[in-house]
């Protein structure tokens, strides 16, 4: 990110007074003391260090042997659990794919026009959001700002800029209507540099604030995780998905859990047998009746009565057999960024509740415009999810 004028040096974390400063003023006094400022507390500090020391080299040692068949340059280390025993690393060849640069690229050009009004031009997804800096001025220009109580000084100690972030997630966690328990992000993962949070998160205020603006479906990080075990490192990968939607360079070999892009009849069905529609329509329309009818609501028109996302919500908890607190969605609608967030929401509980791949081909958008081939393929995932329910009962 570039500041015009220049932004203060010394505002990046490596620049913070940290827990390191504090051997600077340690004494190395003769006495014996146990209030930390004797030569019993520099002895047991010198021990501790080079232990330390030891135990980062076994640490990189076991890392290197558990990275070995991935010989990828690798990208910041996020301490997930903050224990030390778990890690996850986006390897930096994953930003190199080219629908990951366009969704890049897409989300600084939209940063960029918010704040377009400002001496702000926001070059680097990883480098200008951790301190929250970016995040509050977004707050600000998308609200209309002046009522956040927002501090307008430049967050240098590492403190400030979490308490700066824990503000301004809390800002959009409540207009988006994100509970802190689902948050696809966090204050840490994003102040930690963790990209697929950082993504997440900005992906999902485009949603929100800009619904008119196209983001490349599919994007989907590989991300790399480190388990420290007693039987040392071990290292697993798994994907993150960033947008909904069908990859472009997804291969079709891997497995995932839910419903599978190579499982869907509707693109055949709607190309090359349209005569057919009104058929599956009757089917699936009268299963979702089947679980409505309990709380007496019916539908006849799935593309008409379903864009809202209300009914879809009430379906997803009959089937599932949980609720959803109201407080999570509207539970009357009356403007498209409202239609907007239920249907992100019934996308992001079906991917959870592993009723739909991450990779499959449905968006928010398409939901509120009624596309009827999207609400079938969400209807017959949850027919199936309801037939194998009632198969181990």
């Amino acid at each position: 990110m570039s500041l015009l004028p220049p932004k203060v040096e010394g505002s990046s974390p490596s620049n913070t007074l940290g827990h390191d400063a504090s051997y600077a003023t340690s004494t190395r006094s003769g006495t014996d003391s146990t209030d930390g400022s004797g030569l019993f507390h520099w002895s047991f500090t010198l021990r501790g260090a080079k232990h330390d020391q030891e135990e980062v080299r076994e640490l990189d040692k076991a890392t290197e042997q558990a990275l070995a068949p991935h010989d990828k340059p690798l990208g910041p280390w996020i301490d997930t659990d903050s224990s030390g025993s778990h890690w996850k690393v986006l390897a930096h060849e994953a930003m190199d794919a080219e629908d990951v640069k366009s969704l890049c690229s897409s989300l600084l050009d939209w940063v960029n026009d918010v704040l377009g009004d400002r001496r702000v031009v926001v070059k680097d997804i990883r480098e200008d959001f951790y301190d929250g800096q970016v995040l509050a001025d977004l707050a600000d220009e998308l609200t209309g700002g002046g009522h956040h109580n927002m501090p307008s000084v430049i967050a240098l100690s590492e403190k400030s800029q979490l308490d700066r972030l824990a503000h301004v997630l809390k800002i959009f966690n409540d207009i988006m209507r994100v509970s802190e328990d689902e948050s696809p992000w966090s204050v840490l993962g994003i102040h930690q540099r963790d990209m697929v949070a950082t993504l997440r998160l900005l992906v999902a205020m485009v949603h929100h604030f800009s619904p008119d603006v196209k983001l490349p479906p599919g994007v989907v990080l590989e991300v790399m995780e480190i388990d420290r075990t007693s039987h040392g490192m071990q290292a697993k990968t798994r994907k993150e998905q960033i947008t909904a939607g069908i990859s472009h360079r997804s291969s079709g070999n891997n497995h995932h859990d839910g419903y599978q892009p190579d499982d869907d009849v509707f693109d055949k069905l709607f190309n090359e047998a349209p005569e057919k529609v009104d058929a599956v329509k009757t089917v699936l329309t009268k299963f979702a009746n089947n679980h409505l009818s309990k709380v007496s609501v019916l539908i006849t028109e799935p593309g008409r009565e379903m864009r809202t996302g209300v009914v879809m919500l009430m379906l997803l908890q009959l089937v599932g057999k949980y609720f959803i607190p109201l407080q999570d969605y509207s539970i009357n609608p009356t403007i498209k960024d409202e239609y907007l967030h239920n249907n992100g929401l019934v996308i992001r509980v079906m991917q959870q509740q592993n009723i739909i791949s991450a990779t499959c081909p449905v968006t928010p958008d398409d939901l509120v415009n009624g596309d009827l081939k999207t609400i079938f393929r969400l209807l017959y995932a949850l027919f199936r999810k309801s037939k194998h329910m009632s198969s181990q009962s």
